[in-house]
C-alpha cells in the first residue's frame, strides 16, 4: 500500500524492519529484494541474502534459492538466476514464479 502512495522508502524501510526480526522469512526476503531492486540500494541486497544464509538451517533451502535468483535477475546475473530458480521450483509454492 505504501508503494501506491509513491513511499518507496518508508515500504523498503517497513520490509527491512520486518526481515531483520525474522530473517527465515523467504516471502519477506523476497519483497525487499524486489523493492530494494527498482527503488532503493541493489548493493544492500547481498547483505540481506548473507543474513539469511547465516540464520539458515539450509543454504539450499528453495525460498532462499527463489530468492538468490531474483537477486541474480536483477543484476543481470541470468545463468546464476536460471540456476537458483531451477533449484527453488522443487517447493510447489515457487514452482510457477521460478518458471517465468
Amino acid at each position: 500500500m505504501l508503494i501506491q502512495k509513491q513511499q518507496e522508502q518508508e515500504a523498503i524501510d517497513y520490509f527491512r524492519n520486518m526481515f531483520m526480526q525474522n530473517k527465515t522469512n523467504y516471502r519477506l526476503l523476497q519483497r525487499l529484494i524486489q523493492l530494494e531492486s527498482r527503488f532503493g540500494d541493489k548493493s544492500l541486497v547481498e547483505s540481506y541474502i548473507q543474513l539469511a544464509e547465516k540464520h539458515s538451517t539450509n543454504v539450499f533451502d528453495q525460498g532462499l534459492c527463489f530468492c538468490r535468483g531474483i537477486h541474480y535477475k536483477s543484476i543481470n546475473e541470468s545463468e546464476k538466476a536460471l540456476v537458483e530458480f531451477n533449484k527453488s521450483k522443487r517447493a510447489s509454492e515457487y514452482r510457477e514464479q521460478s518458471v517465468y
